[in-house]
Formats: C-alpha cells, structure tokens, sequence
C-alpha cells in the first residue's frame, strides 16, 4: 500500500524530472538557435576561406535554414517514432543508419 507521504514524494521527483527535460530542451533549442544566427555575422569569413561569393554562402545559409521543416517532416531519427513520412515501422534504424553514413562517405 502506498501512503500520501511517499506519493508526494514520487510525485515531486516526478515533476523535477520534467522540468529538467524541459529546460533542457529549451536550451538544447536555444543553442542551436544561436549557432546558426551566429553564421550570418561569419558570412564573409566562410565566402573568403571557400573561396566563394558572400551571395553564394548567404544563399545557401537561406536554403538550410528553409529546409529544416522538410527534414523535421521527413526525420528519420529513432526519437521521432511518430513522423509523418517515415515512421520507425517503415524505415528502420539500422536501415537509415547505413544510408547516411554510406552516402556521407560518398560510397
């Protein structure tokens, strides 16, 4: 039998679990934020190093930036189970991993 006291306390490690996850979140969200704002002040610096137009790197800065609800959509990661195109029970992990590390390496 469980007693109010103990539930309480299950209760209350409960809910720090839960706000943790969720500042966690939110900075992991707020960090990636910041990175990628970071890149516009450094599109002069990358342009220069590749060896490339400012227009060219802004421009794909821009693509990135538009096609990551695509990928949020399509999202393959074993977290997102409940996509909308791919869930888990039609591509599975394994499957998904070989194809990205093999077309990474480019073979």
């Amino acid at each position: 039998m469980v007693t109010t006291e103990s539930a309480a306390i299950d209760v209350s490690a409960e809910r720090r679990h839960e706000r943790n996850a969720v500042i966690a979140s939110f900075l992991g969200w707020t960090f990636d934020a910041f990175d990628f704002f970071v890149l516009t002040f450094l599109i002069a610096d990358i342009a220069k190093a590749f060896g490339e137009l400012r227009q060219n790197v802004a421009f794909t800065l821009t693509l990135t930036l538009a096609m990551r609800p695509v990928g949020a959509l399509i999202s393959i990661r074993p977290s997102c189970s409940s996509s909308v195109i791919s869930p888990r029970t039609t591509w599975p992990r394994r499957r998904c991993s070989r194809w990205s590390v093999q077309s990474s390496a480019g073979s």
